[in-house]
C-alpha cells in the first residue's frame, strides 16, 4: 500500500499548478484569524514533517506547533498551528522532513492574516465560493453501470477562481456502502477523495470552511443512529480542521504515536459536544457551520402529531439550536451566513429538508423574525441542482441559496413534479448541471451589497443576483 502511495504522490508532482514535491501533498489553509492560522498537510505515513513560517521581508523562520495528527494506513495528515502572527501580514511557509531537509518550499505558499478594520475603515470586501456534492469515482467500490461522478475539471476551475474562502457545503466526498462497515473503510474513503490531485488543488487555493451532510458523515440519509459517527468526526477533524476544531498538542516526534481521538470538547473550541458545528468571522461576514447529522432523528419518524409539529423529531438538537440562536443574535456581522446540509426554506421538498422537521424549523425562523436579526442568509447543498429559495416569515424576507453539485450526478426536475414550478424559487436560478457559486460583498459599511453569481464547470456565469443589506 505504501509503495502505491509513493507512486501516487509522484503522479501528483507532475501537475502543472502549485506542484507538490515528492511525497508531500498540497497544504490546505483551514483556519485564519488576526493572530494565528492552521494548515493541513497530507503526507506519506512513513515520514515525519514539520512546518516553518516567516513574515515576508523578515529573515527568521519560526517553528509551527502540531495541532492534530492522524492516519496511517492510507497516508497521514498533520495540522500545524502558526502563532503568534501579526494582523494584515503576509507569511510564507515551508515543509521540512525528518533530517531537517526542505521537502516543499514554493513562492506561492503564502497566507495573509485578517486586518483590524473596526472603528478605522469600511469592512474589507469579501469573496467566497460555494459548492457541494463532490463524488470522486472509484470503480471497484462504485455501483455497477454509469459512473456517478463527472469529470473533476470544476475543481481545477475552483482553484483558479480568485476568492478569499471556499465553503464546502456537505457531501464533500461520498462514503460507499462497503466503507461504512468499518473505520478502516471510512479512513480509506476520505484519503482517496482528498488525495485526488484536483481535490488537492481546490483545497490548496483558498481558506477552507466545511460542513458535512449524509454522504460524508455515513450512509445515504444517515442520522444519529450511525454506529461510526464518532469515527466520522475524527476523520473530519483530521482532514478539515475547521477554525474552532484545533488545539495544540506540541510538535515533538513523540506525538506521532498518539491514538487520534480528539473531541471538540477541548479548550478553545466552539462547543463541548462531540459534534461538527462551528462559527467563523471574516471581515463583516459571519459563517455558522451546522451539523445536520449527529443529533438528527431518522427521516421516517412522523413530522406531525394531531396536526402539530412533532417536538421529538430532532434535527440540530437542543444544544446546537440554542447555540445557533445565541450566536446569531449576538453577532455584530453585517452578513450572517448559516451553512446547512439540507434546504432550510423549501416548503415542498419531498426528500431530505428542514420542512420535515417543522418544530425546529419554526423555532429558528420565528426567533430570527421576532428578534429582527438582519443580514441572515442560508446556504445549503444536497439537492444535485442549484436554486435560490426566498420567502417571507412574519414579514421578514428569508433567502436560501442551494448550490449543488460539483462533480456528482445531477437531478433534473420534470413537468408534473411538485417542485417543477416551485413558487418559492427565484426566477432564473434553477441550474441542472455541475456548478458552483461566487458570493461577493462590497461597498461601504452602511451600504454593503451582496452579489451572487452561479458558474458552470468552466467558470462561465449562468446567473447573477444582487441583495442589498437591509437593517
Amino acid at each position: 500500500m505504501r509503495s502505491w502511495l509513493l507512486v501516487f504522490f509522484l503522479f501528483v508532482a507532475i501537475q502543472t499548478f502549485a506542484q507538490p514535491i515528492s511525497n508531500i501533498g498540497l497544504p490546505a489553509l483551514v483556519g485564519l484569524s488576526h493572530n494565528d492560522a492552521h494548515l493541513v498537510v497530507p503526507h506519506a505515513s512513513e515520514i515525519y514533517i514539520s512546518l516553518e513560517y516567516q513574515a515576508v521581508g523578515q529573515k527568521e523562520w519560526l517553528q509551527a506547533g502540531l495541532s492534530n495528527f492522524g492516519g496511517e494506513l492510507y497516508g497521514s495528515v498533520s495540522t500545524f498551528h502558526l502563532k503568534p502572527l501579526e494582523p494584515a501580514t503576509t507569511y510564507r511557509f515551508r515543509i521540512k522532513g525528518d533530517e531537517e531537509n526542505i521537502l516543499r518550499q514554493v513562492d506561492t505558499d503564502t497566507l495573509r492574516t485578517q486586518s483590524i478594520w473596526e472603528y478605522r475603515t469600511d469592512p474589507p470586501p469579501v469573496t467566497f465560493l460555494v459548492g457541494s456534492c463532490t463524488y470522486i469515482n472509484d470503480t471497484p467500490y462504485d455501483r455497477p453501470g454509469k459512473q456517478y461522478g463527472s469529470d473533476t475539471k470544476i475543481l481545477r476551475t475552483l482553484a483558479q477562481t480568485p476568492a478569499d474562502i471556499m465553503v464546502w457545503g456537505g457531501d464533500n466526498f461520498y462514503f460507499r456502502e462497503a466503507d461504512c462497515t468499518s473505520p478502516t473503510g471510512m479512513e480509506r474513503r476520505i484519503a482517496h477523495a482528498f488525495m485526488h490531485p484536483d481535490m488537492q488543488l481546490a483545497r490548496h487555493a483558498h481558506l477552507n470552511l466545511a460542513i458535512w451532510d449524509d454522504h460524508d458523515f455515513g450512509p445515504n440519509d444517515s442520522d444519529r443512529s450511525f454506529k461510526f459517527k464518532n469515527t466520522a468526526l475524527d476523520l473530519h477533524r483530521m482532514w478539515w480542521g475547521n477554525p474552532g476544531m484545533t488545539f495544540d498538542i506540541g510538535s515533538s516526534k513523540a506525538q506521532l504515536g498518539l491514538v487520534f481521538r480528539m473531541w471538540l470538547g477541548k479548550p478553545g473550541t466552539t462547543n463541548d459536544l462531540p459534534s461538527y458545528y462551528d462559527q467563523f468571522t471574516f471581515s463583516d461576514c459571519a459563517f455558522f457551520l451546522l451539523d445536520d447529522r449527529t443529533f438528527r432523528a431518522p427521516n421516517k419518524i412522523i413530522d406531525s402529531i394531531n396536526g402539530q409539529p412533532n417536538p421529538n423529531k430532532s434535527y440540530w438538537g437542543r444544544a446546537q439550536l440554542d447555540w445557533l440562536k445565541d450566536a446569531l443574535i449576538s453577532s455584530p456581522a453585517s452578513f450572517k451566513f448559516v451553512v446547512n446540509g439540507n434546504q432550510v426554506l423549501n416548503p415542498i421538498n419531498d426528500y431530505e429538508g428542514l420542512n420535515h422537521y417543522v418544530a425546529e424549523q419554526q423555532e429558528l425562523l420565528d426567533f430570527i423574525a421576532d428578534n429582527k436579526i438582519s443580514g441572515v442568509f442560508f446556504i445549503s447543498g444536497d439537492r444535485h441542482h442549484t436554486e435560490v429559495m426566498q420567502t417571507k416569515h412574519k414579514g421578514t424576507t428569508m433567502t436560501d441559496f442551494t448550490i449543488s453539485p460539483l462533480t456528482s450526478g445531477t437531478w433534473t426536475l420534470k413537468p408534473g413534479q411538485p417542485e417543477y414550478d416551485n413558487a418559492s424559487r427565484l426566477a432564473g436560478t434553477l441550474v441542472e448541471q455541475q456548478n458552483f457559486a461566487k458570493f461577493s460583498i462590497t461597498g461601504a459599511r452602511k451600504s454593503r451589497l451582496l452579489t451572487v453569481t452561479c458558474h458552470d464547470a468552466d467558470g462561465k456565469e449562468l446567473w447573477r443576483k444582487e441583495f442589498a443589506l437591509q437593517k
